[in-house]
């Protein structure tokens, strides 16, 4: 008889990393369950109003976070149920096969008219699936607790992987979708790159690349792997045909993919993963039992040299025959003083003397290329007129819309995608993947007070006006950003406030959103669904003092006003979008409140979720 999926909560155990962001995220929830405090202490009118909408506004992002982490929690269900097609394998190895996928055609978004579709090319058609084939390991005609994976690994490490894979979230790290299993296989839907890898781009090259375009490539490699370490994960197997261009576009942006070999560099040795895959590319030091940061950026260093001269720095047979530090000789490229020192400080022999990652994006050679790609896509820490108008847009949404974006937001891919990135780049000033909530309040406050992009505005009218006479709204703005409350804008964050017009637009990506809140998948979203996606302890302490003072109701009401209307429980959504009033909606209902966004007026005795 076939063998039943294995639930990921049988062999899933508490990394540290986990255990960090729970013991963050519950000290957040605790500092802001103060509501009461705050409604009592604040004693200003204005001071008082103005810290209860930050209050709001901090709980509702959390909220949303928390929506997001339990839709992207690993599922059972088979391929032929996942809403993907496979066309043709794209390559094979150790840690499974690379296949190409299409996303198929819904019946419901084929037959769907609710609005406006001018977002349909934002939607990623194709996707790169990993498939990893499960097999059983038995004792005495018993299955063990784990598994051994086809790859070599037990399942509960793998699950590990899947974990730190949804850690990275920066623009120049490829993108993970979700995760599923089925009886035979485990699958990592990822996007898919079209632009080709760098050694593709080097075998068509006549000769050396130019300083300045390595300058480039390398900014971007060592922005990701500083964003990756800095969450205590490594790459261990970075070389050229492990970082891709997103498209065929001259100034497509690079993504370092084939993160296999990843792991958290804090688990114990005798729990990592043993199976590495070794290159010229690999530093000197690199084994299951030695794994640290430093390897990586040995790999960076052998990289930017091979760049910039078409030749391994320490010949063909690698470092590990000839293991020395790297000296620039008269025979090398020449190369500014800037640049040999910042290889030479990579291809340190001992690890404990190469730069780190965040070093390394802080030397001048990479300051400098970062100042020039800027100077050439726009102003830094600025705002266009449609990503400003999209932030606008974000905040007078309804908690469901908003919630909807983010959903979607990961199937974002064109130009919108690219747009968006951009944008965000141009923001992250240190480009580690995060930009301080200060930087977004100037940038948008810059935005709003400049004449041209307030001409382009102009038929938002009095929402503009209001925008830039009160601070309030647009620090209100960010926080509602800011889905883990930690002060900074993560890529995917931006991604879900930019793109919620878009994905009011789209049909193709409000049914990706449809689909995460319709948890068991027969069609619609019923009224339990809603709770148990929407409840979240930051937002209980607010509906109980809508049913206490009278006083205080007006005053989270006002509140709620400035940031898209009221608390928006599972009532109030209900309210607005289950037309015919069954308790359920369905996608058709959906698109239609996702194109008009109306809502209902507040109710002070409203129920609570």
């Amino acid at each position: 008889s076939p063998r039943p999926a294995m639930p990921l909560a049988s062999v899933h155990h508490e990394t540290s990393a986990e255990r960090a962001r729970r013991e963050t995220r519950q000290t957040l929830e605790a500092g802001l369950s103060s509501l009461q405090a705050t409604l009592e202490k604040l004693k200003g009118d204005e001071a008082r109003h103005d810290q209860i909408v930050d209050n709001l506004a901090a709980r509702l992002a959390i909220r949303r976070g928390s929506v997001k982490h339990r839709v992207a929690e690993h599922k059972v269900k088979t391929f032929h149920d996942s809403g993907y097609v496979f066309m043709k394998t794209l390559g094979q190895g150790r840690h499974g096969m690379m296949k190409l996928a299409k996303r198929k055609t819904s019946a419901q978004v084929k037959h769907t008219k609710a609005g406006p579709d001018s977002g349909k090319e934002a939607l990623a058609q194709f996707v790169a699936v990993r498939v990893i084939q499960r097999t059983v390991v038995r004792h005495r005609g018993r299955s063990e607790a784990d598994e051994v994976l086809a790859s070599k690994e037990s399942h509960s490490v793998f699950m590990r992987h899947i974990e730190a894979l949804r850690e990275l979230d920066h623009p120049n790290i490829q993108r993970e979708i979700e995760t599923f299993e089925d009886d035979t296989h485990v699958y990592i839907v990822m996007e898919l790159y079209t632009g080709g890898d760098l050694l593709d781009m080097l075998e068509g090259e006549a000769g050396p690349l130019a300083e300045s375009r390595v300058q480039w490539i390398m900014s971007q490699i060592c922005a990701a792997m500083a964003h990756s370490h800095a969450k205590g994960i490594v790459h261990q197997d970075l070389r050229p045909d492990n970082v891709h261009f997103a498209s065929k576009a001259a100034d497509s942006r690079l993504v370092v993919t084939d993160w296999a070999c990843l792991e958290y560099i804090s688990v114990p040795p005798k729990e990592c993963r043993q199976h590495l895959i070794l290159s010229e590319y690999s530093a000197p030091e690199l084994e299951p039992q030695h794994r640290a940061a430093g390897a990586d950026v040995w790999s960076m260093g052998v990289m930017a040299f091979a760049l910039l001269s078409l030749a391994l720095p320490f010949g063909t047979h690698g470092p590990r025959a000839e293991p020395a530090n790297f000296q620039w000789h008269v025979s090398d490229p020449k190369m500014s003083e800037m640049c040999r020192d910042f290889v030479c400080r990579m291809l340190k022999l001992d690890p404990a003397e190469r730069m780190t990652t965040a070093q390394a994006l802080a030397h001048p050679w990479l300051a400098e290329a970062r100042e020039t790609q800027a100077q050439r896509s726009g102003k830094r820490g600025s705002l266009t007129a449609s990503v400003t108008r999209s932030l606008v847009h974000f905040k007078d949404s309804t908690v469901l819309k908003r919630t909807a974006a983010a959903l979607a937001a990961d199937h974002l891919t064109g130009a919108k995608l690219a747009e968006f990135t951009q944008q965000f780049q141009l923001l992250d000033k240190s480009g580690d993947g995060l930009v301080p909530t200060q930087d977004m309040v100037e940038a948008l406050t810059h935005a709003l007070s400049n004449s041209e992009t307030v001409h382009e505005l102009e038929e938002l009218g009095e929402d503009i006006q209001k925008m830039v006479d009160n601070k309030v709204q647009i620090k209100a703005l960010v926080t509602l950003m800011d889905t883990d409350g930690d002060g900074k804008i993560s890529y995917s964050d931006f991604l879900a406030a930019a793109g919620e017009a878009t994905v009011s637009t789209c049909t193709a990506l409000c049914w990706e959103a449809f689909k995460a809140f319709d948890r068991d998948g027969n069609g619609s979203i019923s009224r339990t669904e809603l709770q148990d996606l929407l409840k979240n302890s930051c937002m209980d302490e607010v509906f109980e003092r809508t049913h206490v003072v009278r006083a205080q109701t007006r005053e989270l009401e006002r509140a709620f006003a400035e940031l898209g209307g009221s608390a928006q429980t599972v009532d109030e959504i209900l309210n607005v979008a289950d037309e015919n009033g069954d308790q359920r909606v369905t996608f058709e209902e959906f698109m239609r409140m996702m194109a008009t966004g109306d809502r209902p007026p507040p109710d002070p005795g409203g129920g609570k979720s």
